[in-house]
């Protein structure tokens, strides 16, 4: 199957990426046009290297993507007229195959972060085996899929941790969660996936929901997930606020796992483009956040509209023109 060849394989092929990094700069850097002099001072946390080809942390900045629950390519197109790029992630969810996965994504420059929820089933069902026919089938497929386009994000049962008001049938249960997380894991080992698959798992930032007791073990997780709203009934609160104790958290616990933002949104309101200026903000002082997606969603089990309006839209554009964030062109 033809493809375009990639900006990466552009520069490797030349030797100029070669020369970048002999330069100092990081080839990510060098492919989003990231080279400036406020970047190449910036002090970055440095994360080891992941083995195989999967979905490696910038050395500088933040790759930047969007998040819907429509066609994730027909939603991808639409962002670049809007922000002035192509985002870098997009989100492929839950009963998407990866033969799909793999035809839709020929379509756009980004990278899939794949939040697998297997029609939402109990632990008990993964862990027996029950979905194990269908597992294997994806993993067979999604080692495909990296042969041909490279690392992939993996980052099945989200909201892992949380444990008022579950949503999720997986949610609040850590040791049958770890049990379900290294079960699905192993089959994707056994198929060879593992070479691409980028595992995170995401965790809800949320007062109440207890960050401690779900990790899987090291050999399991590639990044750190987390899941953050402002949501409007229940107050403003800056992401400096919500975010410092889980930063913290997993800077200090698991030090070598970089951090996504996987789900970030506020309230469609008056303040929201302000709220998501200052959380941009944030994001590029704790460098340890090595990318972040921005969802654009009506979420109606928590009955809040996080759609992004006008003025965010505008005042997003504005802010990704900043060669730290990492877009896809």
């Amino acid at each position: 199957m033809s493809r375009n060849i990639s900006r990466r394989e552009l520069l490797a092929k030349s030797g100029q990426g070669a020369l970048a990094l002999a330069g100092g700069l990081s080839l990510e850097a060098i492919l989003s046009g990231c080279a400036g002099p406020e970047l190449q001072q910036r002090k970055q946390v440095a994360y080891p290297p992941l083995k195989g080809h999967k979905v490696q942390p910038p050395a500088n900045g933040c790759l930047i993507g969007f998040g819907e629950s429509k066609a994730p390519i027909e939603a991808f197109r639409k962002y670049k007229p809007l922000v002035g790029k192509d985002p870098y992630l997009f989100v492929l969810q839950s009963i998407m195959t990866t033969r799909q996965m793999v035809s839709e994504s020929m379509e756009v420059p980004g990278v899939p972060v794949v939040q697998l929820g297997l029609l939402y089933p109990q632990c008990k069902d993964i862990i027996s085996g029950k979905n194990d026919s269908y597992l294997k089938k994806f993993a067979q497929d999604s080692t495909e899929y990296g042969k041909q386009h490279g690392g992939f994000f993996m980052s099945p049962m989200w909201d892992l941790n949380q444990v008022s008001k579950v949503n999720w049938p997986w949610a609040g249960q850590p040791t049958e969660f770890k049990k379900s997380w290294r079960h699905i894991w192993q089959i994707f080992e056994d198929q060879g996936a593992n070479e691409y698959a980028t595992w995170v798992p995401e965790y809800l930032a949320a007062k109440g929901h207890p960050l401690h007791g779900y990790y899987p073990g090291d050999q399991y997780i590639d990044w750190i997930g987390l899941s953050i709203y402002n949501r409007e009934k229940y107050g403003d609160q800056s992401l400096d606020d919500r975010i410092r104790e889980p930063y913290n958290y997993f800077r200090s616990m698991y030090p070598d796992k970089p951090i996504m933002l996987e789900e970030l949104g506020a309230t469609n309101n008056y303040k929201q483009a302000i709220w998501l200026q200052d959380a941009y903000k944030t994001i590029k002082n704790l460098t340890g956040i090595k990318a972040t997606i921005c969802w654009n969603v009506v979420d109606y089990q928590e009955r809040d509209d996080d759609t992004l309006n006008e003025q965010s839209f505008e005042t997003l554009k504005e802010i990704l023109k900043d060669p730290y964030w990492i877009m896809a062109k």
